[in-house]
């Protein structure tokens, strides 16, 4: 299993530009996780995620592209209009101790509210994100949240399989 994931993971990262397309795509849920993380394929852009909404309001995506990069969304109705569409933002995520900084987080905005996203993330922190217990955002030294990751590994590896099957035409 874990030669699967490694597989996988170390295909290379390269960035990816959400378009309109991808980002009005139709979602098929082929399932829920036991830890409550949507599995989903989207018929438009080919790809497949996984997504769940936690308790304290945020929405958290990771998306295994079609051509092999991953891309993260996260949102929260709490950060109303403090996202304006376009505008990048420095964000850390602080996985078990570990810190991951990006400068590229792209703001979004449609009618379910404001999001951010960022293209080409790093399969070192998709592994750590699978392997990981709790994770920390913060944003110019302002904690976000934090979010527990139970059940993340077997989020990615659904993923992962979704996508393959996705390339065979399952």
């Amino acid at each position: 299993m874990l030669r699967k994931i490694k597989a996988a993971l170390m295909g290379g990262v390269a960035a990816l530009a959400l378009s309109a397309t991808a980002a009005n795509a139709t979602l098929h849920n082929r399932e829920t996780t036991s830890h409550g993380w949507e599995i989903n394929y989207s018929d438009t852009s080919g790809s497949c995620s996984t997504r769940r909404d936690h308790t304290d309001g945020t929405r958290f995506v990771m998306i295994y592209e079609a051509n092999g990069t991953w891309t993260m969304i996260i949102g929260d109705p709490s950060w109303g209009s403090s996202i304006v569409e376009g505008n990048t933002y420095q964000v850390t995520h602080v996985i078990d101790g570990r810190s991951f900084q990006s400068r590229q987080w792209v703001g979004r905005a449609n009618s379910g509210g404001s999001f951010i996203v960022l293209t080409g993330v790093r399969t070192e922190f998709v592994r750590a994100w699978a392997n990981g217990y709790r994770m920390e955002l913060w944003s110019n030294g302002r904690f976000l949240t934090a979010l527990w990751l139970d059940g993340t590994m077997d989020a990615v590896l659904r993923v992962i399989a979704c996508q393959q099957d996705g390339q065979q035409g399952r």
